[in-house]
């Protein structure tokens, strides 16, 4: 049975994608201060290893870590093409979004000069060691994620194709080369080589296969054939047969 909608119905339903809008544009207004309040932490802290001539450079740092949890959600929403490319870019979305966490809590114990480092000795080794390569790995994701595309799995099919088609190519390569005619043409080519370094050796004139002349035409016209070729060349001295005159016909006595 078909339901029918009464004007509470759709009011209802206009006030739940109103109440939808307001709770969307609220949450990306607390992710925005979230990233503010992160991206303020992390730049004090990631420049302060960087030289004061190149403090300027040091806002790479930090907004590597903020972009990537900026790009990293709508990459996750939009793009993910399989299911091992789509936990992967979440895996490294939680990873940035740790390592934002925990250099806010390292910047703000050392700014608040608080005890947290001492209680929490984990937390120096977090400071010496995996904080100044905190956007190193936030930068990793974008050289793992594309590799997992469908676009980079179709091309590397087709290379693996292309190299077995060689591969295959040169297998029946090697296997002609070792009929029976092959064998014949090196054969040959070897006897002929060999003659002719003997011959060079011992100082005897090596023969050249000079090109003969090609055969002239008849005198009707025609190319000759393959016999007439022959004979030709087989006995030179012998001058060619003049084709027959045609007599002349005799004239009307008048």
């Amino acid at each position: 049975m078909q339901k029918h909608y009464t004007v509470g119905d759709f009011m209802k339903e206009a006030r739940a994608k109103v109440l939808q809008s307001v709770a969307a544009f609220l949450g990306l207004l607390v992710y925005a201060f979230m990233l503010v309040w992160s991206g303020l932490h992390n730049y004090n802290l990631l420049s302060a290893g960087v030289p004061e001539n190149l403090r300027f450079f040091g806002i790479a740092a930090f907004v590597i870590l903020e972009l990537n949890a900026i790009a990293l959600p709508l990459y996750i929403h939009t793009s993910t093409q399989t299911d091992l490319q789509h936990w992967v870019a979440v895996f490294f979305y939680i990873l940035d979004l740790g390592l934002l966490l925990f250099n806010s809590i390292v910047d703000y114990a050392l700014v608040a000069n608080t005890d947290l480092l001492v209680r929490f000795p984990w937390l120096q080794t977090y400071l010496n060691v995996v904080a100044p390569g905190s956007p190193i790995l936030a930068g990793l994701a974008w050289a793992v994620i594309p590799m997992l595309h469908l676009s980079h799995k179709w091309r590397r099919a087709m290379t693996e194709l292309r190299s077995a088609t060689q591969e295959a190519l040169m297998q029946r390569i090697a296997e002609v080369a070792q009929s029976a005619e092959v064998e014949d043409l090196v054969r040959d080519a070897a006897r002929e080589m060999a003659l002719r370094v003997v011959r060079q050796t011992l100082a005897l004139p090596v023969p050249h296969a000079l090109p003969g002349p090609a055969p002239s035409p008849s005198p009707n016209g025609h190319k000759p054939n393959g016999h007439e070729a022959e004979t030709a060349e087989g006995n030179p001295t012998k001058p060619p047969v003049a084709a027959a005159r045609p007599e002349p016909s005799p004239s009307p006595k008048k």
